[in-house]
């Protein structure tokens, strides 16, 4: 879903008080192998513009797929927040 049709759908439901959002939590899955899934959580902190990924498991082998789907996710943050808070 594009930045766009995500305020479409959720933007009066969910995102009227972005605004005054601080934390943002986000669960994030990655495949590893095969049926495998890891969960792991990142965590933006709105004020200070710093990004923490929790990851309990980590793995020299999968942290570029990781940085790089979070990567992802910014981005997408900063085009729905229309570059309030993320740079």
């Amino acid at each position: 879903m594009t930045p766009k049709k995500a305020l479409e759908c959720y933007g009066t439901k969910f995102l009227t008080t972005a605004h005054t959002c601080r934390k943002l939590c986000l669960p994030m899955k990655d495949i590893m192998h095969g049926d495998d899934i890891h969960w792991y959580l990142v965590v933006i902190l709105m004020d200070d513009k710093q990004v923490h990924i929790l990851d309990s498991y980590p793995s020299n082998e999968r942290q570029t797929p990781r940085k790089d789907a979070v990567q992802t996710m910014i981005g997408f943050l900063d085009a729905l927040f229309e570059d309030l808070y993320l740079q």
